[in-house]
């Protein structure tokens, strides 16, 4: 049975080899670094799913809050490790992440995902996740 939970340090390895299987590679000191910088943040949200012992995925999210708009739950991240895919795993960091919000006081969860990543947009729409808009991302590096 998936066990959902905070994060811990001893996690970082499989947050960091979790993060290449989302399509952005990290190494294991940039990962705790980042890690530890969002651990220290009040609204942050850093939640693994674990099977037995093996941590197979995770979500991070943080407080949504705008002048326009009631606060929310951003959710900024969610993988799964591909061969535990489709058990469960996925709808119950979901799920846990829609709790915090709750007890938060939050009003509404939102995440983007990219244009490609069809299967997943399949997933939150069985999840009850509606297309919203769509709209354009833009990026500077800096």
């Amino acid at each position: 049975m998936v066990r959902v939970r905070q994060a811990e340090e001893a996690d970082l390895a499989a947050l960091a080899a979790l993060s290449g299987e989302l399509g952005y590679p990290s190494a294991l000191p940039e990962v705790a670094a980042r890690f530890r910088r969002l651990r220290a943040g009040e609204w942050h949200l850093l939640l693994v799913a674990a099977l037995d012992a093996e941590v197979v995925g995770y979500l991070t999210a943080d407080r949504y809050e705008t002048l326009y708009f009631a606060p929310g739950l951003n959710i900024t991240a969610l993988v799964v490790r591909e061969e535990r895919r489709g058990q469960g795993i996925g709808t119950a960091l979901l799920s846990a992440a829609e709790d915090w919000a709750r007890a938060a006081g939050l009003e509404f969860v939102r995440l983007n995902s990219g244009g490609q990543r069809l299967d997943a947009h399949a997933f939150y729409r069985r999840r009850g996740y509606g297309d919203e808009k769509e709209q354009k991302r833009f990026f500077k590096e800096l």
